[in-house]
C-alpha cells in the first residue's frame, strides 16, 4: 500500500496503525524497510506513530533484517539540555551578624554547591564547593536556620559579589581554587540589594536596643581582646578609685573614657565594616518578614556615615563597646557603664 494512501486511512491512530504493521510483519522482506521509513517520515511529529513505527523496526531486526543505524537518526534529534540559573541564598551564622552564604550550580554532571561565612570585618571565614546530590543539598539548606530566622533566595549575582567582598578582606584558599566556577555568574552591580526593597524615607531616629534583642552579640567580632584590655581597667580604675568624687564626677570620668574608646576603637574601616554587616542583616530580617525590624536595622546603618562626634557619640557604638566589655569580663559591667 503507498505510504500517504496508509497515513489518510489510519490517521493518527496507533492502535490502528500498530495493528497494519504487526499484519505485514508476520511476513517481513526488505521491502518493509523502505514502508517503515517513509511511514516514519509522515508520522515524525506523532509521537505515539513514532514508538510503534520504531518497535516495527526493532522487530525487523529480530528477524534478521538489517536496518542500518543512520535510518533511525532522523527520529531523534538532540538539542543541548538548558541548564538552570544558578542560585543564591542569604542568611545568618551566628548571633554576631556574621552571614552565611551559600550558592548553587547545575551542570552537565549534577549540582555542585557552594557555602561558607564571613564578616566585612574578618573576611571569607569558611568556604567549601564540591558536588552534592540535590537531596542532600536541600537537607543542608533547610537546616541552617539560627534564632528562627532561615536562608532566604536572592540573586547568585550577589551572593557571587557577597563572596568576593568578604574575600577581597582575607582571602580563603578554597575559595581562591574554585573561583573558575563563579567566571560565568554575572556580577552584581549597585548599591546593596536591601536598598531595592527599603526606603529610609520618612524613617527617624532608630532603636540599637531593638537590633540587641534580636542578635544580643553582634558586632563582637569587630573587637579584639587586646585592643579592650586597657579600656577595662581605665574604667575598673574609675570605679574604684580612692578619690573622693561626687556620683556625678565619677559618672563623668567613665563617660569620658567610653568617649576616648569610642574614638580610636571604631575609626572609617570599622565603621564601614559595622555598616555593611547592618544593611546585609536588614536584608535577612525583611526576607524573613520582619520589616519594622530591618528599617531600624537600615537606619542604624545610615547612622554610621556620619563622622563620630567626642561630644555626641554614636549610640549604637557606644552600646557595642560597652557589649564588648561585657563579653571580655567574667563579671558584669559595672552599673555606671552599662546601663543606657
Amino acid at each position: 500500500m503507498d505510504p500517504l494512501s496508509l497515513k489518510e486511512k489510519i490517521g493518527n491512530d496507533p492502535e490502528a496503525l500498530e495493528a497494519f504493521l504487526e499484519e505485514i510483519l508476520k511476513e517481513p522482506s526488505e521491502e518493509d524497510v523502505g514502508l517503515l521509513k517513509e511511514l516514519r517520515e509522515f508520522y515524525k511529529d506523532h509521537k505515539g506513530c513514532l514508538k510503534v513505527i520504531k518497535r516495527a523496526i526493532f522487530k525487523l531486526r529480530q528477524k534478521g533484517i538489517t536496518v542500518e543505524e543512520e535510518e533511525e537518526k532522523s527520529v531523534s534529534i538532540l538539542r543541548p539540555v538548558k541548564l538552570p540559573e544558578p542560585k543564591g541564598y542569604l542568611g545568618l551564622w551566628d548571633l554576631s551578624g556574621r552571614l552565611f552564604l551559600a550558592l548553587e550550580k547545575e551542570t552537565p554532571r549534577g549540582l555542585i554547591g557552594f557555602s561558607g561565612f564571613g564578616s566585612f570585618e574578618e573576611g571569607l571565614l569558611d568556604f567549601f564547593g564540591s558536588p552534592v546530590a540535590k537531596k542532600n543539598w536541600r537537607k543542608f539548606l533547610e537546616n541552617q536556620v539560627v534564632s528562627g530566622f532561615r536562608l532566604k533566595e536572592v540573586p547568585a549575582s550577589y551572593v557571587k559579589r557577597l563572596f568576593e567582598e568578604f574575600n577581597g578582606i582575607k582571602s580563603h584558599e578554597d575559595f581562591k581554587k574554585q573561583a573558575s566556577q563563579f567566571e560565568n555568574i554575572p556580577s552584581y552591580e549597585g548599591e546593596p540589594l536591601i536598598f531595592q526593597h527599603l526606603s529610609l524615607e520618612g524613617l527617624t531616629n532608630p532603636k540599637e536596643e531593638k537590633l540587641f534583642e534580636i542578635l544580643p552579640h553582634f558586632g563582637l567580632w569587630a573587637f579584639e581582646e587586646e585592643a579592650l584590655k586597657p579600656y577595662m581597667e581605665e574604667l575598673k580604675s574609675a570605679q574604684e578609685s580612692p578619690l573622693v568624687l561626687t556620683k556625678v564626677q565619677k559618672g563623668q570620668r567613665i563617660e569620658g573614657i567610653v568617649e576616648k574608646a569610642i574614638q580610636v576603637l571604631f575609626p572609617e574601616r570599622k565603621r564601614q565594616a559595622l555598616r555593611r554587616s547592618l544593611e546585609e542583616v536588614a536584608l535577612v530580617l525583611l526576607l524573613n518578614d520582619k520589616e519594622e525590624e530591618a528599617e531600624n536595622t537600615l537606619l542604624l546603618a545610615e547612622r554610621l556615615k556620619e563622622e563620630p562626634s567626642p561630644l555626641r557619640p554614636d549610640p549604637f557604638l557606644r552600646r557595642l563597646f560597652l557589649l564588648g566589655l561585657q563579653a571580655l569580663s567574667s563579671e558584669k559591667a559595672p552599673t555606671e557603664f552599662s546601663s543606657f
